[in-house]
């Protein structure tokens, strides 16, 4: 390649019939199939005619070969032509003018240039004891033939069929010895061709000129342009000998050298020694040849066989699925028709839908429980498949297993329809016209696997499973920046990765009665977006989730707390020694006992008897002791879980409520007082009568010596902690319905009100939206991360049998501006409180001499 400095202009190229005349241009300019190539003026750079004719050679000869061509060169003293030689002309051309070079010296040294060409720079490492084969032993061992392993002949390939024998490659290079021994022969291939002696180099490139020996699959090419390199870097002097590559019938072989069956027909097999013919290398030439990537070699005594897996002619291509990686293939071109692609999609859809081929491979895994086969057409060796929809088939699957127990059937699908071909679609006489695209390898049809009868068909139902596709699907094939498609049959669902999102029934018989397609199809389309946002419940090991939640509930005489499976776990076996140990003996709870005493009796219980009972007296009154009455410190262990159980059902049976507070409710952190009078604006808790009758008494401030002013909590989180509020507000949550807002500065606040936001998305079915409005907005971005976590790990973590189906839609958003102005009344209203709660703070204050 020229560097900035060394500039190539093309001095000429095409030109019109008129222009061809009048300037003497040959054909190949007037055909387009030349140009004419020099420095531009003072760019040469020091370069020389002969420098850019190695540069020619290097960037045109593979593309020429490619399409079965030869090189045309004119070598001048200041120019070069350079030319594709026509389908007729089975040779290169190489010519001089005005130089000393002559055209026998041109192309020697574009054979020279041509030998670099097919020495690759760099070859890869090998180890030479990792795969050691003697005489008898192939690789890989774990296969037991060649067709095992690379799949089996499809059909000849022979030099009459234009585009696949224009698939193969001829090595051109000189850095491999060929035996060529069909050049003696009369004729090759058909009677009318003569054979062609290619032991020195090639003939040409044209489909006629070439040499069956030189001729065999890209993959093998490139496979064979490693080894060769490696044993001639390995033994100087050794080259590579080939003995046969691609075959054809010749004179005295009409059926050629192999069996009918032989993968050399297709070029996929090669017969190779060295070019000393010293045996004693082949078990070195089999290791690096496994090296070099050749799929299957076998030690044959006196030389090796190999054989490669069909692949893409164009390039090397691995598609990655859960389990495996499948080579890119291609269909014989005859064959084209039946894999043909609709014209509906364009050059770059189609150039994704890769072609597999499943020769000797139908049971291999594509995930845990998916095979080849499952996915494809029993009449057809090749198939379309999207790893998108392997992993679609396999998330179902491992979700309907989650919860799966030893003696439970095992819950599988059978794909009634994977990849078909255009012939099987078309006589196929079920599938549904309008919606079917099995060719593309992006659709299937499935159902629930109920071969042994042991699955109960009324839960797992064709609804269930176009359920259970939308939201394990989606997501999937929405990171690949597709659509789904779903169709309910009767007994089966039809999954498609689309562009757009569709969905569809076979007969609105199949759905509940008075449900219509239309609302069909909004459904799934809203459970789409709630799966592909994240919002589906749906917890990594149901049981376990079951196992350590409870059944969050509103008020009730009908309410019974139950802790939950840890906190019962925990109780049985004792006090975790790491812990907080709790006291309840402690100087404070000695000196308050009364103060307490007089809460429960004096205050709490007084205000709750005014009022009608509806939940039994004794049970309520029990609840309060030892919720208000109890003094422990920790808030773990079993005095704080004593608290919490009782605590909980006071709060339950308590004849006040939280009044209708329908797309009214809101939450803040109490510390904040800027955001109160938002949050308050339509009802917060503080606004319940379940709150002023109970709030006083959670802050209730006392006197630790009645001859001081002195104030100190009566239950500080420290000497006599008290889960009122957090339990409380827990309640509030599940009694909130339509529209909930949350009013917090950072993410810590967001934080402190987890347990809030956990009733209000997970529990509360009555929850229809949650509006997040943050008071500063450089914290709008932590505070969204710190929700998705929040999300993210309750959707895995929730029972199902307790929890919604899916978190509410919700928004983060800046609090609008003046939200957190107070108004005069508002601003009166605080000040009187703070100044009843902080008397004697105020009292000092005022009083300096003190």
């Amino acid at each position: 390649m020229y560097k900035q400095g060394e500039k190539v202009l093309i001095a000429d190229g095409f030109k019109t019939k008129t222009e061809h005349e009048s300037s003497g241009t040959d054909e190949y300019l007037r055909s387009g199939s030349g140009a004419v190539l020099k420095f531009k003026d003072g760019g040469s750079g020091g370069k020389t005619m002969e420098d850019l004719v190695d540069t020619i050679v290097r960037q045109c000869i593979n593309l020429f070969h490619g399409i079965q061509r030869d090189i045309g060169l004119i070598l001048y003293s200041d120019r070069v032509q350079v030319h594709i030689q026509g389908a007729d002309e089975e040779t290169p051309s190489y010519n001089t003018s005005g130089v000393s070079t002559t055209p026998s010296e041109l192309e020697t040294k574009v054979l020279n240039v041509i030998d670099e060409v097919y020495d690759p720079a760099k070859v890869p490492g090998c180890d030479l004891t990792e795969h050691v084969l003697n005489s008898g032993d192939h690789y890989p061992s774990s296969f037991a033939s060649d067709v095992a392993a690379v799949g089996a002949l499809d059909r000849w390939v022979t030099r009459e069929m234009t585009a696949d024998f224009g698939r193969l490659m001829q090595y051109a290079g000189r850095n491999i010895e060929f035996e060529n021994s069909e050049r003696d022969a009369v004729w090759c291939g058909t009677e009318s061709r003569p054979c062609v002696d290619c032991t020195a180099g090639i003939l040409g490139s044209t489909p006629n000129s070439r040499c069956s020996d030189r001729v065999m699959s890209t993959r093998l090419s490139t496979g064979i342009r490693y080894l060769q390199k490696m044993v001639r870097d390995k033994w100087a002097g050794v080259k590579l000998k080939v003995l046969e590559a691609w075959d054809e019938p010749y004179e005295g072989h009409e059926n050629g050298d192999n069996a009918i069956d032989s993968l050399h027909y297709e070029g996929r097999a090669i017969k190779v020694t060295t070019s000393d013919d010293d045996a004693t290398k082949l078990s070195n030439v089999a290791s690096l040849a496994i090296c070099s990537g050749i799929d299957f070699v076998e030690h044959k005594g006196d030389h090796l066989y190999m054989a490669v897996k069909k692949q893409d002619w164009r390039e090397r291509r691995m598609v990655h699925f859960p389990t495996a990686d499948l080579l890119v293939a291609e269909t014989p071109a005859e064959d084209e028709e039946q894999y043909t692609l609709p014209d509906s999609y364009s050059h770059d859809e189609k150039s994704t839908m890769h072609i597999f081929d499943s020769d000797h491979k139908e049971e291999r895994k594509l995930s845990n429980n998916g095979k080849i086969k499952h996915f494809k057409s029993p009449s057809s060796r090749y198939f379309r498949l999207s790893p998108s929809l392997v992993e679609c088939y396999q998330a179902i699957i491992t979700r309907e297993n989650k919860a799966r127990q030893e003696t439970d059937p095992f819950i599988g699908l059978t794909v009634e329809r994977g990849y078909l071909t255009n012939t099987d679609q078309e006589v196929i006489l079920d599938t549904d016209p309008r919606y079917n695209r099995h060719v593309t390898g992006r659709a299937m049809q499935i159902h629930y696997n109920n071969t042994y009868g042991d699955l109960d068909t009324t839960v797992y139902t064709p609804m269930r499973l176009a359920k259970r596709a939308v939201h394990k699907c989606g997501p999937n094939f929405a990171s690949k920046q597709f659509s789904i498609a779903v169709g309910l049959y009767d007994t089966s669902v039809y999954i498609e990765m689309r562009s757009t999102f569709d969905a569809w029934v076979e007969s609105e018989d199949l759905l509940p009665p008075g449900k219509t397609e239309a609302e069909f199809k909004a459904e799934m389309e809203k459970w789409l977006q709630r799966s592909v946002e994240g919002r589906v419940i749906d917890p990594d090991n149901p049981e376990r989730a079951c196992r350590t939640s409870v059944q969050p509930e509103r008020q009730s005489c009908d309410f019974k707390h139950v802790h939950p499976e840890p906190v019962r776990r925990r109780r049985s076996t004792g006090n975790d020694p790491d812990s907080c140990q709790p006291q309840t003996d402690t100087i404070f709870c000695k000196s308050t006992q009364q103060h307490r005493k007089t809460e429960v009796d004096k205050i709490l219980w007084e205000q709750i008897t005014a009022k009608h009972l509806g939940c039994g007296e004794d049970d309520i009154k029990e609840a309060l002791e030892i919720c208000f009455g109890t003094c422990g410190t920790c808030q773990t262990g079993n005095v704080w879980w004593d608290k919490q159980e009782h605590c909980n059902n006071l709060l339950h049976w308590l004849p006040f409520d939280f009044y209708d507070i329908e797309d009214q409710v809101a939450f803040y952190v109490r510390e904040n007082k800027d955001l109160k009078q938002a949050a308050c604006n339509g009802h917060c808790i503080d606004k319940a009568p379940l709150f002023s009758l109970v709030a006083p008494t959670v802050e209730r401030l006392y006197r630790p010596d009645p001859k001081r002013s002195v104030q100190e909590p009566l239950y500080s989180a420290t000497n006599n902690p008290l889960p009122v509020y957090d339990l409380m507000n827990r309640l509030y949550a599940m009694h909130a319905r339509g529209k909930v807002r949350v009013y917090v500065k950072d993410s810590a606040e967001l934080s402190t009100l987890r347990g809030s936001l956990q009733m209000s998305m997970i529990f509360n079915k009555d929850v229809s939206e949650v509006d997040f409005y943050v008071q500063f907005p450089e914290n709008v971005e932590q505070v969204t991360s710190t929700l998705e976590n929040l999300l993210l790990e309750w959707t895995k973590t929730s029972c199902p049998d307790h929890a919604r189906e899916y978190v509410p839609p919700f928004t983060i958003q800046e609090l609008p501006p003046g939200h957190t102005k107070r108004s005069p009344e508002f601003a009166l209203r605080e000040e009187m409180l703070d100044k009843q709660k902080n008397w004697e703070k105020n009292w000092l204050k005022s009083h300096t001499l003190l």
